[in-house]
């Protein structure tokens, strides 16, 4: 039986005799002027060089195609299309990719110039996973944060526990996958226009297998300000489509968590309708809801 993890003193990822192989990087272009041009050249900068930029302009309107198309480099190829969404932009772009190895970068990410190189060195050393995950950080408002406490390296075993204790998970910009399992999976939920990163690990997480690396691989921005000024219909929250059929009990307990929160955010935004709407949809797991609530109040305040 494999062990969870490798043990051992933690070290970079990295190692240049590695098997290199082509990985089609896919990014969604939706009016992102300010931010586009900054994550091309992170990837342009990336000690590992086998690679293609998939880019989806997805309907921008303001210069972002003017500022891609303005960068000479022979892996770049840009693709047109109406807006559709994040969502269906990053599916397009798998269609469109040409490697059996994606990897999926916003167009306001930053990724450190080993981040392909730690990915593909941790497809070399655990040939048996699916995806392949590093440490990512989160900027906000000029601080940056660390995200995941997990510090070994290897196979993860135990997804479902990691998720709700949120030691560990992926986020775009921090995994490579095998396009196969992609497809299988049938892309991201075109439906969800808030969440629909977590409900494609939710529908990973105990049916695939992943490895993962500590060492620090991107850098994000947590601009949901904008997201949280507008409203939109319940069906285009992650919340609105959680499965608890066939998930362990760690991941339904996050299902349960992000539920309550979401019925407590709808009663303080004064949207009943809404809160009724959740309560009749996932009244059976109330128990588990309020058992996930107090998990989570307490944990805050041990913290």
């Amino acid at each position: 039986m494999e062990s969870v993890f490798e043990k051992g003193k933690i070290n970079p990822v990295y190692n240049t005799n590695i098997l290199r192989m082509l990985i089609s990087v896919i990014i969604p272009l939706y009016n992102k002027a300010n931010s586009i041009e900054s994550t091309i050249n992170s990837l342009i900068c990336q000690t590992y060089t086998d690679f293609e930029v998939v880019i989806i302009n997805d309907g921008s309107t303001d210069n972002s195609l003017e500022i891609v198309s303005g960068i000479e480099d022979h892996r770049i190829r840009i693709i047109n299309q109406q807006n559709s969404g994040v969502s269906a932009a990053r599916n397009r772009g798998t269609k469109e990719a040409k490697s059996e190895y994606i990897f999926f970068l916003d167009a306001d990410d930053y990724i450190y110039p080993d981040c392909l190189m730690v990915l593909m060195n941790l497809r070399n050393k655990y040939p048996a996973a699916d995806l392949w995950c590093g440490n990512y950080e989160m900027v906000d408002n000029g601080r940056k944060k660390t995200r995941l406490s997990l510090q070994r390296e290897g196979y993860v075993m135990e997804a479902g526990k990691y998720i709700w204790q949120k030691t560990w998970l992926f986020r775009i910009g921090s995994y490579m996958m095998k396009k196969e399992i992609f497809l299988e999976m049938k892309g991201f939920d075109e439906r969800i226009t808030i969440g629909e990163d977590f409900y494609f690990l939710s529908q990973f997480a105990g049916k695939y297998k992943a490895a993962y690396a500590p060492t620090l691989i991107m850098s994000y921005c947590c601009d949901n300000k904008s997201l949280s000024l507008k409203k939109f219909p319940k069906e285009k929250y992650v919340e609105w489509y959680l499965d608890f059929n066939e998930k362990d009990k760690f991941i339904q307990l996050t299902f349960a968590g992000l539920i309550a929160k979401k019925i407590i955010r709808c009663i303080l935004s004064g949207d009943i309708s809404s809160c009724i709407a959740f309560l009749k949809k996932y009244y059976k797991y109330s128990f588990l809801m309020m058992k996930a609530l107090a998990s989570i109040i307490g944990k805050k305040i041990t913290n």
